[in-house]
């Protein structure tokens, strides 16, 4: 069986092969709807998944289409950033069309706080990969070349 996956007005579909499910090779069913928000308007950009089947977004005008479905109940989940998910339980009979029109809730979604922490020792242009600041505050291990070449020298003259 083959499963189409194809929103309205996209201009692309997507075909996964399935195995052969126990119609024999017949035309399976197809799941389509219209996503909507509170106010009746079309949703586009919507997440609408047919949970362990597949998953695809609605068009500009909110509609989404799966075909080839087997005939057996679905779970279908639909989900935008701004609305609660909805999710509707669906019985598909072989060859059939099913319309599950959904209308998501308008809820607002909590980001996670950002907190922004001020450093005194401000590091200057003249030091733009914070070397000199690492030193003073002793972060790291530092060997110069000038103390080395200054004990070389004591060396030698003793």
């Amino acid at each position: 069986m083959i499963l189409t996956v194809a929103a309205f007005g996209g201009g692309s579909a997507r075909s996964v092969a399935l195995g052969q499910d126990s119609t024999g090779g017949r035309t399976g069913g197809t799941i389509a709807g219209v996503v909507d928000g509170p106010n009746g308007q079309p949703l586009a950009g919507v997440a609408v998944e047919v949970l362990g089947v597949t998953s695809l977004r609605t068009d500009a005008t909110g509609q989404f289409r799966v075909m080839g479905l087997a005939a057996g109940s679905y779970i279908v989940r639909a989900r935008k950033v701004g609305y609660l998910p909805a999710m509707k339980v669906v019985t598909l009979a072989t060859g059939t069309a099913l319309q599950v029109p959904i209308t998501l809730e308008s809820a607002g979604q909590p980001l996670p706080a950002v907190v922004s922490n001020a450093d005194s020792a401000a590091l200057t242009l003249q030091d733009p990969t914070g070397f000199s600041w690492r030193e003073r505050m002793g972060q790291g291990i530092y060997i110069f070349r000038r103390v080395a070449a200054i004990a070389s020298m004591k060396t030698r003259c003793a």
